[in-house]
């Protein structure tokens, strides 16, 4: 248990944090006047990390080094609806914030990496809650990211920020807004602002920040028995793939590397399953290259119970597939390809070589 002397030192450094955060605020610029500190974008290897608790094993830090990856993009927290305190109405509240337990492991991946994007996923109720206070809310969550990146010793790798939001025709003037709003404040630290864009929002307008990530995985209906993987379809993707190429932002391209099984029970979708491993021929039998049926009743994850009969569709990203759209997607010398996501199970789901491919950019 940590003395009193070490909590009263904690809590004097987290305060310092804040007030020095609260006054570069007020100091910052006009997002109208041009800021030379906001550089072009420029290519990394990139990875996602997205657990709610900072631990990398010994084999992800490994994969980080191997691979050259020099851009982690780190979940911090979602903003969400949530009760502030007991008896509070609901309103947007940073949730599921990350945990960073073992300060030298923190610092052995900052170590490797050059450059850390503090990445916010906003959820649709959360957004559709802030209308009409837009700018009170981007000083909320810009104070939190710069705060939190301050106090675990990690702002001066911080360049960029980015902003995860599956945004709709109707959300979007006050989604933009939002972004505007965090705009002036980013740029006032000499901070680029980034936002995930799905391929069904090529459709619309691009947001105003500094450039884009398009998400290529999910790309399928994972609930209907007849998809052939959810993850990652190029006859999915294809239709959006001229959209991409004139779209008016800069985009990096974000590329899976996990796996699941889909559960379903006379053709009706029962779960995602994350165990992969369906080869023990006495509980399924392989019906094609990506079907399994159960033989046997017996009970998995979360107390998910199989019964005999029925089918589950194993799911992978293609690496074939991925180089495909590489060569279909707009590629400059300022584009990065970024991985979906640090996890050491998923890792293990693509070769060295495979990997090695992943990250090999197209001629320009």
């Amino acid at each position: 248990m940590p003395s009193v002397t070490s909590i009263v030192a904690n809590f004097k450094s987290y305060f310092l944090h804040c007030i020095l955060v609260l006054l570069l605020l007020f100091m910052m610029p006009s997002c109208g006047k041009k800021n030379d500190h906001i550089s072009a974008p420029t290519r990394a290897n990139g990875i996602y990390y997205w657990r709610t608790t900072f631990e990398a094993s010994e084999a992800e830090q490994q994969f980080l080094a191997a691979h050259n990856v020099k851009r982690l993009y780190l979940r911090l927290f979602d903003v969400d609806m949530s009760k502030r305190n007991l008896g509070d109405a609901l309103s947007p509240q940073p949730v599921a914030t990350i945990q960073f337990r073992d300060s030298a492991n923190l610092a052995q991946v900052m170590h490797i990496v050059d450059e850390c994007v503090p990445t916010i996923f906003i959820t649709l109720p959360a957004l559709k809650t802030m209308h009409g206070e837009a700018s009170e809310y981007a000083s909320k969550i810009c104070t939190r990211i710069l705060n939190m990146c301050s106090y675990h010793g990690f702002l001066n790798k911080v360049h960029e920020v980015q902003i995860d939001c599956d945004w709709t025709e109707s959300t979007e003037s006050q989604y933009f807004h939002l972004l505007e709003e965090m705009c002036h404040i980013m740029h006032g630290q000499g901070i680029q602002l980034s936002a995930t864009i799905r391929l069904h929002q090529l459709r619309t307008a691009a947001p105003p920040v500094d450039k884009g990530v398009l998400m290529l995985y999910n790309t399928g209906s994972f609930k209907h028995p007849d998809t052939q993987n959810s993850i990652l379809s190029y006859e999915d993707a294809r239709p959006y793939l001229k959209k991409a190429l004139r779209y008016n932002l800069h985009l990096d391209y974000a590329f899976p590397n996990f796996g699941w099984g889909i559960w379903f029970r006379n053709n009706t979708f029962q779960a995602i399953l994350h165990q992969r491993d369906f080869t023990n021929d006495t509980l399924y039998e392989q019906i094609s290259d990506t079907h399994f049926r159960v033989i046997k009743d017996h009970c998995v994850e979360n107390g998910y119970w199989l019964q005999r009969g029925d089918i589950i569709r194993k799911e992978v990203a293609d690496m074939a597939v991925i180089e495909q759209l590489k060569q279909q997607l707009l590629f400059d010398k300022q584009t990065s390809v970024i991985m979906y996501h640090l996890d050491e199970n998923n890792l293990q789901n693509y070769t060295n070589d495979e990997t090695t491919t992943f990250y090999t950019y197209p001629a320009e």
